[in-house]
């Protein structure tokens, strides 16, 4: 190309000359950048028009040459594809429009721009690592298709499979997808899956094919009771080497499913007793551990079936159903301590502070935080910060939809405990989190009182809080809460986090269970 590209005429019409105007043209009509040497040759042109009189045709034909320079089409294919990753929606995003199957939706949507997009977009494995294939209940949802599935897992590696199965959708559609992603198990490192009852045969087809599957959560939909007729069992997991974290969801009714926990980190289970010693008894790896004691035979006498102190070297975040689990157990590197109290809180502060005291051994305790969910008692939590007037950081999770009335009062009162000159005086407290499953009747007053008081301790003030609600509150409500926060994050560098409401991919439930330890960090 020359730098005579193009002459303009007197008219508004611009004449290419042969080869140069044919190249021009394929760069005006694709989204291919031009070569260095072709860019000097554009820039004549854009002068020449630039010189001519302004007419319409002429400013579309400029605005045609500036997309041909544009530095979009320039981006190094590697950039490119990291700005594709960043618009991914993220691996445990729980919304519909993430979840659903669309062709408009990333990472179909990179292959329809054009032809390097599409080039770049199939190249880049981990742009298709992430599957969801979710089967709503809804009439007007949209399945993967099985062939654009199948597309997709030739394209991707090292997959997270999220596959929602639904017990009252037709069988058929819903096994033939699992049996399309089946046949990619061996690059399988983590799975989220709904089974269904019936789906569990071709799920056990797994056994010795998930070498490579790290984590996994497994829930269920309808009816999964064993009975002496069919007593049915998950068994592909005894034989992965490679699980870390295991999040395994009985719901209703118990279902065996064996899991390898040579390499656990994290489990989160609902069985009986006897199942959790098993587990915690050979997992010397395990980090943290939500126990929840269910489908237990000899209930209330559970602990009766194993008497023995089990002692876990690593244990650091620990989540317990029921205070007489901590009989049992030794931490000595324990640092996170969750519960769910009715205001029982009593019950658990015994048994915390004979866990503490056996794993400590006589050391300073270990203990940094403690997260208190369900309906927390203002009597209860005082003895919780009496006792443990050292721990940094406190989590309250308050499930105001089972009783609000007690429940506000109860948050009204704790918020007044928190401001008071007493515990000014004692608490170490430097992080509060609070999620509270409503909002349309917080003292949002006392929380700011609170906050501020905390803020402003000369001995130990408080350097972050966190407040989560499920619900949106008011317009007005919402815009005071955050200038008022952001006001002493400037005064006093309080880092702030305020979710109001449920969010774009995840849930204020979500983030209540990471920090009970139900889910994953």
């Amino acid at each position: 190309m020359t730098s005579a590209v193009a002459s303009v005429s007197t008219g508004e019409r611009v004449v290419w000359d042969a080869a140069s105007g044919a190249r021009l043209l394929k760069l005006i009509s694709s989204n291919e950048p031009p070569l260095d040497p072709e860019i000097p040759a554009i820039l004549d042109v854009l002068s020449a028009l630039d010189a001519t009189f302004q007419s319409e045709a002429l400013s579309a034909r400029r605005a045609e040459l500036r997309s041909v320079l544009s530095p979009l089409r320039r981006l190094p294919p590697a950039l490119l594809a990291e700005i594709f990753r960043i618009v991914i929606p993220p691996k445990d995003t729980e919304s519909r429009l993430d979840l659903e199957f669309s062709i408009a939706s990333a990472p179909w949507v990179f292959t329809h721009v054009c032809a390097r997009w599409r080039s770049v977009a199939i190249c880049t494995q981990s742009l298709w690592s992430h599957v969801a294939v979710v089967f709503f209940a809804e009439a007007d949802s949209t399945p993967y298709p099985p062939q654009l599935l199948a597309m997709h897992l030739e394209r991707g590696n090292n997959f997270a499979v999220n596959f929602q199965g639904w017990q009252d959708l037709p069988l058929e559609p819903q096994r033939r997808v699992f049996e399309l992603l089946v046949q990619h198990a061996e690059n399988w490192v983590e799975l989220f899956v709904v089974l269904t009852q019936a789906l569990v045969p071709t799920f056990n087809t797994l056994r010795g094919r998930l070498a490579r599957l790290q984590k996994v959560r497994l829930e269920w939909s309808g009816s999964h009771s064993p009975s002496a007729e069919d007593p049915f069992s998950v068994q592909c997991l005894e034989d992965a080497p490679c699980l870390s974290e295991v999040r395994i969801l009985n719901d209703d009714d118990l279902v065996p499913t064996p899991f390898n926990f040579a390499n656990l980190t994290w489990y989160s289970l609902d069985a009986p007793w006897r199942t959790h010693v098993e587990i915690l008894k050979a997992a010397s790896t395990l980090e943290t551990a939500y126990i929840h004691i269910d489908f237990d035979s000899n209930w209330p006498d559970w602990t009766e079936s194993v008497r023995e102190i089990i002692r876990m070297p690593r244990l650091r975040r620990l989540y317990v159903s029921d205070a007489g689990i901590l009989d049992h157990l030794d931490a000595p590197v324990i640092t996170d301590i969750a519960l769910r109290t009715g205001g029982d809180e009593p019950q658990f502060l015994a048994g915390i502070t004979s866990f503490v005291d056996r794993s400590a051994r006589g050391s300073v305790p270990t203990i940094k935080s403690i997260r208190i969910a369900g309906i927390p008692a203002q009597r209860g939590i005082v003895s919780f910060f009496e006792k443990f007037s050292t721990v940094e950081e406190w989590r309250l999770i308050f499930d105001t939809n089972v009783n609000p009335d007690a429940s506000w009062q109860e948050i009204r009162a704790i918020f007044d405990l928190l401001k008071s000159s007493t515990l000014l005086q004692t608490l170490h407290l430097r992080r509060i989190f609070l999620l509270i499953h409503d909002s349309n009747y917080l003292d949002w007053a006392s929380f700011l009182g609170m906050v501020c008081a905390r803020v402003q301790d000369a001995r130990v003030p408080l350097d972050r809080v966190e407040l989560v609600t499920q619900v949106q509150a008011d317009g007005d409500t919402s815009r005071q809460i955050g200038q008022e926060l952001a006001y002493l994050r400037e005064s006093h560098d309080l880092q702030y986090v305020y979710t109001d409401g449920d969010q774009e991919h995840t849930s204020a439930g979500s983030v209540g269970d990471k920090w009970l330890f139900y889910d994953s960090l």
